[in-house]
């Protein structure tokens, strides 16, 4: 599968919005949780 942004091979879906993502779209992580940029901004995290 693609990632959802770039369209690279993904390695994790975002635990919030299930969004596809490679290495470079992750924006948090927490242990094996995941999370885009877009939904870190929403949830608050960094």
């Amino acid at each position: 599968m693609r990632c959802h942004y770039h369209k690279k091979e993904m390695i994790a879906n975002c635990m919030w919005c299930g969004k596809q993502l490679c290495p470079q779209c992750i924006a948090h992580k927490a242990g094996k949780k995941v999370y885009c940029e877009n939904c870190v901004d929403r949830l608050g995290g960094s």
